[in-house]
């Protein structure tokens, strides 16, 4: 079973969810309470990216009130697997891109970068957000030589996160 090994996969939601299991023991209950703790801990990315975006407050909880009603949210959340941590990590990147683009502090766009390493680290879709702001940078209207700097701060994590999980496969 898979409490051998499984290589072909990102390792991040396994060394996420080992602390879990040494704790609490190799049960479904404890995993899917951790699950459903990451799931609280999307809604609660998603409001706060929907207010970096602008939003107001008013549609930012009814964007999350319907999140926490979708049902394949809470089919997802709960089954104890890698999606909501990568959910979670490229919301999380997403809010510290936003936060580049509005103070423009390379920290925030290393930050985003590195979360979306660690969204890539857990499962593949992780680097859909890496895509669509590597996309953003290339598009923006800055200037050629500038915008190949800042993309390094997006490539170059997620590219030592993916050598990282073909390394560990």
């Amino acid at each position: 079973g898979m409490e051998h090994g499984a290589f072909w996969q990102p390792p991040l939601w396994f060394y996420c969810a080992a602390p879990v299991i040494a704790i609490f023991g190799y049960d479904i209950i404890p995993l899917r309470l951790f699950s459903v703790a990451l799931g609280l801990l999307i809604i609660w990315a998603t409001f706060v990216y929907a207010r970096r975006l602008g939003l107001s407050t008013w549609v930012s909880r009814v964007g999350v009130l319907f999140l926490a009603l979708n049902p394949n949210f809470v089919t997802y959340v709960k089954l104890a697997r890698m999606d909501g941590l990568c959910a979670l990590l490229t919301i999380l990147g997403l809010i510290f891109y936003v936060r580049f683009c509005t103070d423009g502090k390379k920290s925030s766009l290393a930050a985003a970068g590195s979360l979306f390493g660690l969204a890539t680290l857990t499962h593949p879709l992780g680097l859909i957000g890496a895509i669509c702001t590597a996309l953003h940078v290339a598009t923006s209207r800055e200037e050629r030589k500038t915008a190949l700097r800042l993309l390094s701060w997006i490539v170059v994590p997620v590219a030592v996160a993916v050598g990282i999980w073909v390394f560990s496969a």
